[in-house]
């Protein structure tokens, strides 16, 4: 029996170049990209009062999914999201990883 970590490919995150940050969210979002977006936002506005808006930064996961963190620093906070998302704010930002499919 191999050993289950020898099983799974790595998830590997890739930076988006910034030529390519206008295809980054219909690509994962389509035609609700405008609402997760304004979801996102407003979700870290509640986890961290200091913030106002900013840079965000993006990356493809190799699974599918996709990584947004701002470079908002906030204090560490966590919380649960729909469908499986998991937001969780820390010293150096917050991050959001979706999944495509799953639990």
């Amino acid at each position: 029996m191999k050993p289950f970590n020898n099983e799974q490919p790595a998830i590997v995150a890739t930076v988006v170049p910034e030529e390519a940050r206008l295809e980054f969210l219909p690509r994962h979002f389509g035609t609700h990209m405008l609402t997760v977006e304004n979801y996102v936002y407003a979700q870290f506005a509640t986890l961290c009062p200091t913030y106002t808006g900013g840079y965000w930064h993006f990356s493809d996961v190799s699974h599918g999914g996709c990584y947004l963190a701002p470079s908002h620093v906030c204090s560490d906070l966590s919380r649960s999201g729909p469908h499986g998302s998991v937001m969780v704010v820390r010293k150096n930002g917050l991050h959001i990883w979706v999944g495509s499919g799953g639990s």
